[in-house]
């Protein structure tokens, strides 16, 4: 298993959302860092689930994020 280092995670999603034919594409945060949430807050994504997680919390987030757009 690949891990991104949270400085690469964190341009590649401002890169994303700063792309206009991409900006729409969601993006949540899976990581078992405990500063999950402003890494996601500091990188603009949509989302996050902290890790472990199970499938419940994983359909949630995702119908979530989903409604949003």
């Amino acid at each position: 298993m690949t891990r991104i280092p949270d400085e690469g995670g964190i341009l590649a999603t401002r890169a994303l959302k700063h792309a206009e034919a991409l900006k729409h594409i969601p993006v949540i945060y899976f990581s078992a860092n405990s500063e999950i949430e402003s890494l996601m807050e500091e990188a603009g994504a949509d989302s996050y689930l902290a890790k472990p997680f199970d499938l419940a919390d994983l359909d949630h987030i995702i119908k979530v994020v989903l409604s949003k757009i």
